[in-house]
């Protein structure tokens, strides 16, 4: 990855410049779901409405799926981490 990201008191990445976000970033993982599927619709559009109105970057992430740099660099960016496994 090559950086350690900086956030300011908000939880936004503000350094270094290939890192910044705009809002604090909130990353949904997880495979083996432990909510029910209503619940798990209504946390998804909850949060993508949050993003909406400007207060997070909502990311859904399969980890398992990603390369190790890229969960590494996500996690890294991520002040809110949820997860459901």
């Amino acid at each position: 990855m090559g950086y350690v990201p900086s956030f300011n008191s908000r939880g936004v990445v503000i350094s270094p410049p290939q890192a910044v976000s705009s809002a604090p970033i909130v990353t949904y993982e997880g495979t083996g779901r432990r909510l029910i599927e209503k619940d798990h619709q209504d946390l998804v559009a909850t949060l993508r409405e949050l993003e909406k109105e400007g207060i997070c970057e909502f990311k859904i992430a399969r980890m398992e799926r990603m390369s190790l740099r890229d969960q590494v660099e996500l996690t890294s960016r991520t002040m809110v981490r949820l997860t459901h496994d």
